[in-house]
């Protein structure tokens, strides 16, 4: 999954959300969070394990990117992830 900025954000955490296991689905096993700052350029990237479903705080140290890459391992049929959030503020011109 990736979203992509119109502008440079400068981002303080991003967090992922399981998907609640009372609707039967399994959260992934692991999460990378990869920030880039153009399609080819990563500035920044982050492991997480045993995701929430209230959020799994991910700490970036305001990093500037546009891009943000989630990369899920350990996929089983049946696995989704409910939502993430991207904590940022825009960046200066």
């Amino acid at each position: 999954m990736e979203l992509t900025f119109p502008v440079p954000v400068i981002v303080k955490a991003i967090r992922p959300y399981a998907v609640p296991r009372k609707t039967g689905a399994k959260p992934p096993a692991m999460a990378t969070i990869v920030l880039l700052d153009s399609p080819d350029h990563e500035v920044a990237r982050a492991t997480v394990e045993d995701l929430s479903e209230t959020g799994t705080d991910v700490a970036f140290h305001e990093v500037t990117t546009r891009i943000v890459r989630l990369e899920l391992s350990q996929l089983d049929s049946g696995t989704a992830l409910a939502e993430i959030e991207v904590i940022a503020k825009g960046a200066p011109h």
